[in-house]
């Protein structure tokens, strides 16, 4: 999940008339006004130098759904296909790399030749096993998008007979606190959550798999 910027800065401004609490493994005696802590990692170990967080990977039912989700509706390009069997295939969709999706265009041909060098990209894996796939095991949270007019996305989700599992200005349901690791009897999310999550939208892709929309700050 990520805190809107303007959420961001003002937290920075509070946090700078504290002092740097110490560093502990255990879990905080005592809670600032804020549910947040901005991180303070120093640079990252040199052996680490080019790692990327490349890609993630879901299990689907129906690869053509699947396709049709990612990319009419949040405009995921198809970069592969590979065929391993006639039981077992991945497919690999992104965003095109030279810029916010739609700014700078790349052919599937262009957008496979950077697959290694690419972030974001979503890998499809469907088996003629997956016949029934819950998105709420495994410790599967949610997959975050980024958009520049949420409203205007929620419209195109409405306007394509998708249900809007949560709109903007409304309060998650109770079962959302399964997805962010409560699972008991009453799975309500933090009150402090609950606010923050209230400017987003949720939908989910045809498998159930939830994704948590924001707008660009």
């Amino acid at each position: 999940m990520i805190l809107p910027f303007s959420t961001l800065l003002s937290l920075l401004a509070a946090f700078s008339s504290l002092s740097t609490p110490a560093l502990s493994c255990a879990p905080p005696q005592t809670r600032a006004q804020s549910p947040v802590t901005i991180g303070t990692d120093g640079p990252a170990d040199p052996t680490t130098v080019g790692f990327n967080l490349n890609h993630i990977a879901i299990q689907v039912r129906n690869l053509t759904a699947s396709r049709a989700f990612y990319g009419d509706v949040l405009g995921l390009r198809h970069i592969f296909t590979y065929e391993a069997s006639a039981d077992f295939a991945i497919v690999y969709m992104g965003h095109a790399q030279g810029g916010r999706n739609g700014t700078g265009y790349q052919t599937g041909a262009e957008m496979a030749r950077d697959q290694w060098n690419s972030e974001g990209l979503l890998e499809l894996v469907w088996s003629s096993e997956n016949k029934h796939i819950d998105s709420a095991v495994f410790g599967f949270s949610h997959l975050g998008l980024i958009v520049p007019d949420i409203q205007a996305f929620q419209d195109r989700l409405i306007a394509r007979n998708i249900q809007v599992e949560k709109k903007v200005g409304e309060l998650p349901s109770k079962d959302f606190g399964v997805y962010f690791g409560l699972h008991g009897k009453d799975p309500v999310l933090p009150k402090a959550l609950e606010e923050l999550v209230a400017a987003f939208v949720f939908v989910r892709d045809p498998d159930g798999y939830l994704i948590e929309v924001q707008v660009q700050q």
